[in-house]
């Protein structure tokens, strides 16, 4: 029998149930649900923080790269700060491409370890070593840090350096530097990227550009002088005006530069320019140079000569090695001279507007002062060029000649040789044959003997004539002993070729060349005359062969009346340069390239191009007008002098490392009125003077005067320091344009002193970008950045 319920109690449970277990699902769903979000977010987390840690890595290195790039950038800028002048003249190069050549070669030496050779095409690999040496020091870097094959050809570096288009931007790129950082959980991130190193981009127009006088150990815009001291030695450059370079002593007997009491001057720097003449006065002992290092000293002068030494039983010494670059004449006119040249010489000058000579211009632009030419005019000599590389001698000898009366000059004597020995002379005097007296010369009484009518002298018609102007000759009196007077006949050549071809037939003649042999050994002494390397004479030289004899030198024109036009342009192109670095110590210049290319040696003194000048005195002077003007300027006044000390205390400290000293003097001060007016010993630095000085203790730094600076005291060292210069006027520059109550300069006359140089005075300094402003970190980068690549 079927029963029914007529009722469906029970039903609401089994719902009930159904939806319990359906919220149980859906609650254990969600509540996985949420165990992996929360597992999820550990894990990206624990991710996260080990990319962190990896990217902090990244960031090392970065810094490490950062300070490895500013030292590169401070050395580029240093070199380029040093050099500046060179090259700015240099027209196969820039600044901004000698810079990054610089930064790129010291980034290169640094990350591979290798010198760099743009010339080179071999690769270059930086080494994982210098990367790991960036790293923080806690982190024990191994391999699996900066990860990869440690084969050096996996670590390239990509070089890109173009100095021909200035707008190039060059780099350095490491490729594919490879991170890899696990932290104790096991979480790896692995990084792969080039980091691109950019040369930075900055502005070599400004202030910051050191002057070309920074450095210099001297510059004395009248005169050098060494008088009396032995031992004395300048290391670095040096400038003197209009009246040379003189070294006069009387102590030294045997050249030595090794010892103090071998020489009396020893000069080695990078440059010695001089207005007026190179002078080795009796038997003074000079060296320029440094033979022994290597190392040349490049001279521009008008003359180098040695002088006096008159019955002495020493001899005159100047030994130099370097690039000796000459307007006139190396002469030999001291008794008892020895001259040792290595390195090069050019005497530049072929005549007085170094172009093509017409036969009609022929005695107006070629002589005695406007040709270069070697000279030994002293007795008992010897000239020893067997150093050289290469010997230009552009110009010729001559004789120069005086009137009857002694006094007024005369046109001088055209001869056929470029190197000469004073007894040649007598080969140009007019054969004795040809003269009525029969005789040459000829004494002043016999010259009323000669008949009326009568030509006192009669070349024939020949090969002799063919090589004479029309005059033939020309005459040069003489007094002999101050009071017999004299007259020489000379020969009067049309050309300079003529007088070339003269004397190379005279010498050819065994008779003749007999007598020149005799008649020179008074003037030569040892070995002679010694020369070596490539020659280019405009006239005949002579030279000691192994036997002994004099023979003549190849290398002669063969028509020195218009030599090549590139060895006359050449020949201006020097000129202009050694005006130049008259005017202004550079290479180029606009008074340089204007004008005539010879320099009036009285006009533009050096002294006033560097010292600030208003009106027809210097800024010194006129601040030091009144005695009331010139204490408050800072200056003191010491026997009618003025003094000015500014102690430069670059370290903070209260210790003044060096002092600038600015001094007005109109009288001759020494280097001991200078401690007596500063009342405390000299310190190395700056020292400024509008009058002579004479430096009597060891100095380094720079020393500028307007007149002469002396040298007389034994052992007595003048040591040049750029660097120290420059950080010097840098210092002041700063204190000086920053308000003084920070404890700067700005407003305070005792203390500022950069206005009175020219290249400071006004000029804004500090107005536009500096290298300290450079955010070198804005000039690395990333490049091909990957993460996580297998």
């Amino acid at each position: 029998m079927e029963i029914r319920r007529k009722n469906n109690r029970g039903s609401a449970l089994l719902l009930v149930i159904i939806a319990i277990c359906f919220i149980a699902i859906l609650g254990s769903l969600i509540l996985s649900l949420t165990m992996t979000n929360i597992q999820m977010k550990h894990i990206d987390y624990q991710a996260k923080e080990n990319f962190y840690e990896t990217e902090a890595v990244l960031e090392e290195l970065h810094a490490g790269l950062d300070e490895l790039s500013s030292d590169c950038l401070y050395q580029a800028y240093n070199y380029i700060l040093l050099h500046y002048s060179d090259i700015t003249q240099d027209t196969n190069s820039s600044v901004k491409s000698e810079f990054d050549s610089h930064y790129i070669s010291q980034l290169v030496t640094a990350l591979c370890g290798q010198a760099y050779d743009p010339a080179s095409v071999a690769a270059y690999y930086y080494k994982p070593e210098v990367l790991k040496g960036f790293l923080n020091s806690s982190r024990n870097p191994d391999d699996t840090i900066l990860y990869g094959n440690t084969e050096a050809s996996t670590n390239t570096l990509k070089i890109k350096l173009d100095t021909a288009d200035p707008d190039k931007v060059n780099s350095v790129t490491l490729q594919k530097v490879k991170i890899s950082f696990e932290n104790s959980k096991g979480y790896e991130t692995r990084i792969t990227t080039d980091i691109c190193l950019t040369a930075p981009d900055l502005n070599f127009s400004s202030a910051g550009i050191y002057p070309e006088f920074t450095k210099y150990a001297l510059i004395a815009d009248r005169q050098l002088l060494v008088d009396g001291g032995t031992g004395i030695s300048i290391d670095g450059n040096l400038y003197a005006g209009a009246e040379g370079v003189k070294v006069s002593a009387a102590n030294v007997t045997v050249p030595n530069p090794n010892d103090p009491a071998g020489y009396n001057l020893k000069i080695n720097g990078d440059t010695l320019i001089t207005r007026g003449n190179l002078i080795v006065d009796h038997f003074a002992k000079l060296y320029i140079g440094d033979r022994a290092a290597g190392k040349r000293m490049n001279v521009w002068a008008e003359n180098i000569a040695t002088t006096g030494n008159e019955g002495s039983s020493q001899r005159a010494y100047l030994n130099i090695y370097g690039n000796c670059k000459v307007a006139d004449d190396l002469m030999l006119g001291a008794e008892k001279s020895d001259v040792i040249i290595g390195g090069s010489y050019y005497g530049y000058n072929y005549n007085k507007t170094n172009q093509k000579v017409n036969d009609s211009e022929i005695h107006s632009l070629v002589n005695s002062n406007y040709s270069s030419a070697i000279l030994l005019n002293g007795r008992s000599s010897s000239l020893d060029m067997s150093g050289l590389t290469s010997l230009t001698v552009a110009g010729r000898a001559f004789v120069s000649r005086r009137n009857q009366a002694g006094a007024t000059v005369a046109d001088d004597i055209m001869t056929g040789e470029s190197i000469s020995v004073k007894s040649d002379q007598l080969a140009y005097l007019v054969p004795d044959e040809y003269l009525w007296w029969g005789h040459n010369p000829v004494m002043g009484s016999e010259l009323g003997k000669l008949p009326e009518g009568q030509k006192a002298v009669l070349i024939p018609a020949g090969a002799l004539a063919d090589l004479l102007t029309n005059r033939q000759y020309v005459e040069y009196h003489y007094l002999m002993g101050g009071t017999v007077p004299m007259v020489y006949y000379y020969l009067e050549f049309k050309d300079q070729a003529a007088a070339n071809k003269y004397f190379r037939e005279y010498y050819n003649n065994s008779e003749n060349k007999g007598k020149l042999d005799v008649n020179s050994g008074s003037y030569l002494y040892g070995n002679g005359i010694k020369l070596s390397g490539a020659l280019l004479l405009a006239a005949n030289g002579l030279v000691t062969g192994e036997d002994g004899k004099l023979a003549l030198a190849g290398g002669v024109l063969s028509d020195p009346d218009s030599p090549d036009p590139s060895l006359l342009s050449d020949a201006i192109r020097t000129a202009r340069e050694y005006k130049s670095r008259q005017l202004c110590l550079v290479a180029a210049s606009s008074g340089g390239n204007t004008g005539d290319f010879r320099l009036d040696k009285t006009t533009s003194p050096l002294f006033k191009a560097i010292i600030s000048q208003e009106g027809s005195q210097s800024v010194i002077e006129k601040e030091t007008s009144e005695d009331s003007t010139a204490l408050s300027n800072g200056f003191v006044k010491d026997n009618g002098s003025y003094y000015k000390k500014i102690p430069i205390d670059m370290g903070g400290d209260g210790f003044a490392e060096y002092s600038v000293y600015i001094i007005r003097n109109e009288r001759g001060i020494t280097t001991d009125d200078i401690k007596r007016a500063a009342a405390s010993e000299l310190s190395n630095g700056i020292i400024i003077t509008t009058g002579d000085l004479t430096v009597k203790a060891n100095y380094k730094g720079m020393i500028i005067s307007g007149g002469r600076i002396l040298l007389s005291n034994s052992g007595v060292q003048i040591t040049s320091a750029p660097e120290m210069v420059q950080s010097i006027l840098s210092y002041a520059l700063e204190k000086e344009k920053t308000e003084a109550s920070a404890g700067r300069w700005h407003g305070m006359a005792t203390r500022q002193f950069t206005h009175y140089f020219t290249d400071y005075a006004g000029n804004g300094y500090g107005s536009d970008k500096n290298i300290d402003e450079i955010k070198i970190a804005e000039y690395i980068t990333y490049e091909n950045w990957k993460k996580n690549e297998r």
